[in-house]
């Protein structure tokens, strides 16, 4: 039975080649395990209104088993809000807040997927993490936020370091935190 993975794309401002590859490896992929995919193209003049309008039609069509809405979207775009708009059902990329909240208590749910993927690393790998006290670097509410979440359901002592301070041109240098420099 082949069923529809949707993935939502707003592309940004001169969409950059190397997402254009990587949305055709997504449809080949898909395609090669049997699963039907649908490219929902926005231009990168769409707001966030009609990015949340977009994203609910797919959450409402029956045909549709999954949503994943390509990131970083525009600048101008509420990226919140969008991923708020994918119903919980076919959040398969685990970016709101209740897939958040059902992998932070370990209920039925998707996790964030890159997070998800270094656990099942660790796993199928048989790194034995009992009694390691990981630190994760960034913030992110896709990625750093839910690896500390999946290590901490691991009853692990997890560490995320504060950001480092900013220069007046707004970086660090190139620099990592003085903590990620001293292993």
């Amino acid at each position: 039975m082949t069923k529809n993975a949707t993935a939502a794309a707003v592309p940004r401002n001169n969409t950059p080649i190397k997402d254009e590859t990587r949305l055709s490896w997504e449809k080949l992929a898909c395609g090669r395990v049997g699963i039907d995919s649908r490219y929902v193209r926005m231009p990168a003049t769409t707001t966030t209104a009609e990015l949340i309008d977009s994203i609910g039609s797919l959450s409402e069509d029956p045909d549709v088993h999954g949503i994943l809405l390509q990131h970083p979207v525009g600048e101008h775009i509420d990226e919140r809000a969008a991923f708020e708009a994918i119903a919980p059902g076919k959040d398969v990329d685990g970016v709101t807040m209740h897939s958040f909240a059902a992998m932070s208590f370990g209920l039925p749910g998707f996790v964030s997927c890159t997070p998800g993927g270094i656990m099942r690393l660790l796993d199928d790998y048989d790194v034995d993490v009992a009694g390691k006290h990981p630190v994760v670097v960034g913030r992110s509410a896709i990625l750093g936020r839910p690896a500390g979440m999946l290590l901490l359901g691991r009853e692990l002592m997890v560490t995320k370091p504060r950001r480092p301070r900013r220069g007046p041109s707004g970086t660090s240098g190139g620099r990592r935190p003085a903590s990620c420099r001293e292993w």
